[in-house]
């Protein structure tokens, strides 16, 4: 079945711009029909399977975010714990929540993130 870019989109929950970055880095197969492209659904699904995800993110052949370990991004953990992701981050700027830099990400334990939350969330809260 032949998808429009749009198609591909949608299904893909993105934008037409994403598809055609994907095509244009040659990381999706697309045929061109005088202007418009058309998308293959079966291209389509193998560059769903091999697209880019946090949970896969290896370093040294070791998941990054290993949540079985407690290893959350920043996003996961704000998630999780209903915390304002923001907020964590300026935890992780000024030093009140502990963290490691692993390339452009942050990582953080669950049980410091609980200890955070303890000490400073519900303090502010309370106050």
């Amino acid at each position: 079945m032949r998808l429009t870019v749009k198609e591909a989109a949608e299904i893909n929950k993105t934008t037409c711009q994403a598809i055609y970055n994907a095509i244009k880095k040659k990381l999706l197969k697309a045929h061109k029909n005088g202007r418009k492209f058309t998308i293959n659904s079966t291209e389509l699904e193998e560059y769903r399977k091999m697209k880019y995800s946090r949970m896969k993110t290896k370093v040294d052949g070791k998941l990054v975010f290993n949540n079985e370990k407690g290893f959350y991004s920043i996003r996961q953990a704000s998630e999780k714990l209903d915390l304002h992701a923001p907020s964590l981050y300026y935890a992780v700027r000024c030093g009140y929540l502990k963290s490691k830099r692993v390339g452009a990400s942050w990582v953080l334990y669950l049980p410091d993130v609980l200890d955070y939350k303890e000490k400073f969330v519900k303090k502010t809260n309370q106050e």
